[in-house]
């Protein structure tokens, strides 16, 4: 008897989740060179060509159309000197380059380019953002349509650019996923109790031997601006006194003595350092400070202290809301107790919406016409009744957690039948659907129908950083979650449909999109990917009243026999995992 799509998804994602737990998969050790030189480095691509230029295109306008929007890519010296190729000599002696890579997604894939000569290009683009040296990718100066026009004529035989876009140096988003690598840096949290993740794009062109260096300069340089709120950077005055080099198998890294400075913990560096360079080395990091070795550790001795493997660790737990009670749902073949962690039968009855930690619940109950807040496992009724809320969520290990009411955010905490306003800067319109990162300090937001990250100061009297806005390709969006440590999936519309996209947390790649044939989603939830083997990111969703389970190529509703507990024939409502 064969089995169902889901039940095969299900199936195969067990098997998966399993094999994670074995640890992290061995690769080839490092060349031993001896004197020491700089890092030759296992398991990265190493150094690849860098964009065409603009010889040998001949009179293929949009060949000569898409490298010149593809020149900019690769080592940051050269990327102005990679651009100025393309233009002709007079605007070779006049052009100043900008301090940053203007990142654009164009709206139909392909530049429209007029028949004549000299060739009007016009460019209907999507802003993506800024990108830095630092390989930072922050938030466009327009974030609405715009349009970029140049000319492209014969000069002495060759094509060259006439007229260049003023004032930028394009790139796209094609171009960027080509020529560059997502590389997540790490940051402790204020808390120092779990590690942070600040997206990156390493340049593929970077020989492996200088990646560490140009990583460990990074986190040196600080987290990027809209994290800053809920994560530390390293203290002043740090520096590396020496490139990273290999001996013996090792990577050792040297740093000055003020990378120890503000009480910072040795074996909490050096778990910092391993996290950030573990894609390219995975043997034996020694940390030098002073050119004195202080400590030595590989990334696998580190796997706990980023809160996303943890999670993916332990492993999927579903629930869904039945009958106005929280209710476990069968995993597969898997069987589970009846029994609903944290939540009394007594206070288990008229929910809407719940969220589950370790040790800890929130549940949003209705009264009449309108929702209130429910903080567990005591169950203290809050101060917050509305008409609208979204589900609770919270922050593992914290005892705090975050709700949007009535179009704000909120922040609350175990026991305290108070809630506090959350005031974030740079939201426009109400926020009607958030996620929380398992760090505590990134949260995804839905304001006015379109996404944005929050850093999050953590803390009850710290404030939130501004939002960064996520270049979207759905309008009208009603929910977001997050996929993994560095990407999204959010619902909304496109071209009409009810649809999922599955992108990166900045909006510049786009890994997947789907129509979902539901109505619009009232709520999306995921188990996250594993950041060591990319397992997990499974989704459930809400929408036409019913709970389901999304796959790459179907959308199943789950039905009421998966619930754990009394038999019911009422459909599942407001899925969510373990958080």
């Amino acid at each position: 008897m064969s089995c169902s799509p889901r039940l095969a998804a299900l199936a195969a994602l067990l098997v998966a989740l399993a094999a994670a737990g074995c640890g992290v998969p061995g690769r080839t050790d490092v060349v031993v060179d001896g004197k020491g030189q700089e890092a030759d480095v296992p398991g990265s691509s190493g150094a690849e060509a860098l964009p065409l230029g603009p010889d040998g295109v001949g009179n293929n306008v949009p060949e000569f159309v898409k490298r010149f929007l593809e020149a900019p890519a690769g080592d940051w010296d050269g990327a102005a000197a990679r651009v100025k190729r393309f233009l002709s000599p007079e605007q070779q002696a006049s052009w100043q380059a900008p301090r940053e890579i203007t990142v654009i997604r164009l709206r139909d894939g392909k530049p429209d380019i007029k028949p004549t000569s000299p060739y009007e290009v016009v460019l209907d683009v999507l802003p993506i953002g800024l990108l830095t040296s630092r390989g930072t990718l922050e938030p466009p100066r327009v974030q609405s349509f715009t349009t970029y026009r140049f000319t492209v004529g014969q000069v002495d035989g060759n094509l060259a650019v006439l007229t260049p876009p003023p004032g930028v140096m394009l790139l796209t988003d094609a171009a960027l996923h080509q020529w560059y690598e997502q590389r997540p840096i790490y940051f402790w949290d204020t808390g120092r109790t779990s590690l942070v993740p600040d997206l990156r794009y390493l340049p593929r062109a970077v020989e492996k031997g200088a990646r560490p260096k140009l990583l460990i300069d990074w986190l040196i340089g600080g987290p990027a601006d809209w994290l800053q709120a809920g994560v530390l950077g390293l203290p002043d005055g740090s520096k590396q006194l020496r490139n990273a080099y290999t001996d013996k198998g090792r990577l050792i890294v040297n740093l000055s003595d003020a990378a120890t400075g503000q009480g910072r913990d040795l074996d909490q560096l050096l778990a910092q350092l391993c996290w950030t360079l573990r894609d390219d080395f995975t043997g034996n990091v020694e940390l030098q400070i002073e050119f004195q070795k202080r400590a030595e550790g590989s990334s696998s001795d580190y796997l706990d202290r980023n809160p996303v493997y943890r999670l993916a660790d332990r492993g999927p737990e579903l629930f869904a809301v039945a009958g106005g009670a929280v209710r476990r749902v069968q995993f597969g073949a898997v069987k589970v107790p009846d029994e609903v962690p944290h939540i009394e039968p007594a206070v288990n009855k008229n929910v809407r919406y719940a969220a589950l930690a370790n040790g800890y619940a929130a549940l949003v109950r209705t009264e009449g016409d309108a929702l209130r807040l429910w903080v567990g496992p005591e169950f203290v009724a809050t101060s917050l009744v509305v008409k609208t809320m979204s589900r609770p969520v919270l922050v593992d290990g914290q005892n705090a957690g975050y709700v949007a009411a009535d179009g704000k955010l909120y922040r609350f905490t175990r026991g305290n039948s108070k809630v506090t306003e959350v005031a974030v800067a740079g939201l426009s319109g109400g926020v009607t659907s958030i996620a929380l990162a398992p760090d505590g300090r990134r949260l995804a937001v839905v304001a006015g129908g379109r996404p944005y990250v929050v850093g999050l100061g953590g803390d009850g009297d710290a404030p939130a950083g501004a939002a960064r806005p996520v270049p979207a390709p759905l309008s009208d969006l009603t929910a977001i979650t997050w996929l993994s440590e560095t990407n999204l999936a959010m619902a909304g519309r496109r071209s009409g449909k009810v649809a999922l996209a599955r992108v990166s947390m900045d909006g510049a790649v786009i890994n997947n999109q789907q129509d979902l044939n539901t109505s619009p989603v009232i709520q999306l939830v995921s188990f996250l990917e594993n950041p060591v083997n990319g397992i997990g990111g499974s989704i459930m969703l809400e929408a036409d009243n019913q709970a389901y389970e999304v796959y790459s190529s179907l959308v199943d509703p789950i039905p009421p026999q998966r619930l754990a507990g009394p038999p019911v024939k009422t459909a599942p409502v407001a899925p969510f995992f373990l958080e």
